[in-house]
């Protein structure tokens, strides 16, 4: 886990959102982060949020980022960029903690307002 690591999930197509949850274990998430979004496949990322404080919780609690937008919009891909790494716990080899998504949830609105939900893992 270093500054300036990202990690990227592009929809097939821009998804009307309104909210992003990113789920990790522990340790294995950066203490800050950066949200970025595309509002297409073409366009160029736009900034959300520069500096976004994690709570990460130890090993055996979920650590979570969740993002929810003001008004929801298009959304063709996201992006989290680490902006300050979490270095401890070192494994056995010295190294620090390897950032791990887990699950990613969005909420997306769809026909007349209704709100739908969907998980990767």
């Amino acid at each position: 886990m270093e500054v300036g690591d990202w990690f990227a999930f592009h929809f097939e197509k821009p998804r009307a959102l309104s909210e992003v949850i990113v789920r990790s274990e522990g340790q294995r998430f950066p203490k800050r982060i950066k949200f970025l979004i595309k509002t297409d496949l073409k366009s160029q990322w736009q900034l959300m949020k520069a500096d976004i404080p994690i709570d990460v919780r130890p090993h055996d609690e979920d650590t979570i980022f969740q993002y929810r937008f003001e008004n929801h919009q298009n959304i063709a891909a996201i992006k989290l960029e680490i902006v300050e790494p979490t270095l401890e716990p070192r494994n056995s080899k010295g190294w620090s903690p390897a950032w791990a998504i887990y699950s990613m949830d969005f909420k997306e609105y769809k026909l007349f307002g209704c709100l739908l939900e969907g998980s990767i893992k």
